[in-house]
């Protein structure tokens, strides 16, 4: 995607953009900020959801984590986060989201509501499968597919 293409989409100038954002380095690093700061609150609120009612609190993370779309992020900053000049920032972030689902993964595990080979890892590699975009083209049928994913993700997660 184009700099000029987010800027419009943001609904600021180029000028606006670069003065926050220099370089496209610069623009992703922040990107990564954001869902990372996203990942960590939705991280943080299941944790509390799950003190009450585990299960509930589960199903809402994961539904929360998929809303967040992490299949339209990662391609593009899975690239810059090993090969750009940022590495070491976003080997941080990752750690600090790693260790934000780890968490909640815990807490559903002794619930038995995760199988034990669940990783941070795999599931937010198997929510950003789920996530990914589809083509632009219309299709009614695709409408709730995604949502149906997540549903049979959740149930393909229990031991």
């Amino acid at each position: 995607m184009s700099v000029n293409l987010i800027a419009e989409e943001a609904g600021v100038g180029i000028a606006t953009m670069y003065r926050h954002f220099p370089t496209r380095d610069d623009l992703l690093l922040g990107v990564a900020a954001d869902f990372r700061d996203s990942i960590v609150a939705v991280a943080e609120r299941a944790a509390t959801e799950m003190a009450a009612d585990a299960g509930t609190g589960w199903a809402a993370f994961v539904r929360d984590m998929a809303a967040l779309r992490p299949g339209a992020l990662m391609p593009e900053l899975a690239a810059h986060a090993v090969d750009g000049p940022n590495s070491s920032d976003f080997a941080a972030f990752r750690a600090e989201v790693v260790a934000a689902v780890e968490r909640v993964l815990d807490t559903a595990r002794r619930a038995g509501l995760v199988r034990a080979d669940v990783s941070a890892t795999r599931f937010q590699l198997g929510l950003a499968t789920i996530t990914r975009p589809l083509p632009a083209a219309r299709i009614p049928e695709l409408d709730d597919h995604e949502q149906w994913l997540v549903e049979v993700y959740l149930r393909g997660m229990r031991p």
